[in-house]
């Protein structure tokens, strides 16, 4: 919640003082506010302040904040796992909500998100330290990358929805189609 929110900042402000939070409060004003989606929480020069202490500060505590790091800074492979855990965690407690559990149902259910969210957390661990072996440089370039799949992505769901839109109106979809194929190539490199 909110006292989370203001502790992953004063944790940061602690790491990077006032001209990490003043250029982040920037990034995330154009962004959020602005609705610039091209620009990415740590613009502006900030990949010096990166560190695997700031991005282990920013995990579950600052939401948009954290995901950007993780996501900029933890490799596909550890992402991808990432995210089947984060469903398989999702799955688990839907199971726990069910009516009608057996207490032993729900003690192997509870137990069963706790390993998940231990593997959850060992991914973190094992990833984020390399990102203190990065040069400023190296840290850009993966911002950049980041900014450039988010980019990809939103032109992909604008196809999409401009194809569905043809499709309810019988209209052809080879323009969207190709656009869709073209982009997905794109995301992909």
């Amino acid at each position: 919640g909110k006292k989370a929110l203001g502790q992953g900042f004063k944790d940061m402000m602690e790491e990077g003082g006032s001209e990490l939070a003043a250029t982040m409060a920037q990034n995330w004003t154009e962004r959020i506010l602005q609705g610039k989606r091209d620009v990415h929480i740590l613009d502006n020069g900030l990949e010096s302040f990166v560190s695997g202490m700031l991005i282990s500060k920013s995990i579950g505590s600052v939401g948009l904040l954290g995901k950007a790091m993780t996501d900029t800074f933890i490799s596909d492979k550890g992402l991808a796992r990432r995210d089947a855990l984060i469903q398989r965690e999702y799955q688990l407690m839907q199971e726990l909500n069910q009516e009608n559990l057996s207490e032993e149902a729900r003690k192997q259910i509870e137990m069963d998100i706790a390993t998940t969210q231990a593997e959850i957390d060992s991914i973190y661990e094992a990833e984020i330290p390399r990102v203190d072996e990065m040069s400023d440089g190296e840290k850009k370039k993966l911002i950049d990358i980041y900014k450039e799949q988010r980019r990809i992505l939103v032109e992909i769901n604008n196809a999409n929805k401009a194809k569905n839109e043809l499709i309810s109106s019988g209209r052809p979809t080879g323009e969207e189609d190709a656009k869709i194929k073209s982009l997905t190539e794109q995301f992909a490199l």
